[in-house]
């Protein structure tokens, strides 16, 4: 998963783009979440940006509404950072 905030939106700088929020969705126990939410911390803190980093844990309920396609799932204002997922 970690390869995935490599896109070359996610390399700009910070000067060249507004980031609001990031969102990391996933189901309760997912191995991979804890880690992701390490690294897009990480990455918020090493490009300077004041942006939120929420958690979403997603039930059955919630798949179609927050386009839920695997777990965990980064979005950057609501846009999934997969490029097939979009």
């Amino acid at each position: 998963m970690p390869g995935r905030m490599n896109s070359p939106s996610a390399a700009a700088p910070a000067s060249e783009r507004s980031v609001k929020k990031v969102t990391i969705l996933s189901f309760e126990g997912c191995p991979s979440h804890p880690p992701v939410v390490e690294m897009a911390r990480r990455v918020v803190a090493e490009h300077g940006l004041d942006t939120s980093v929420e958690e979403v844990e997603v039930t059955p309920d919630d798949v179609v509404q927050r386009r839920f396609l695997g777990s965990p799932t980064v979005q950057v204002d609501g846009v999934d950072i997969e490029p097939a997922a979009r």
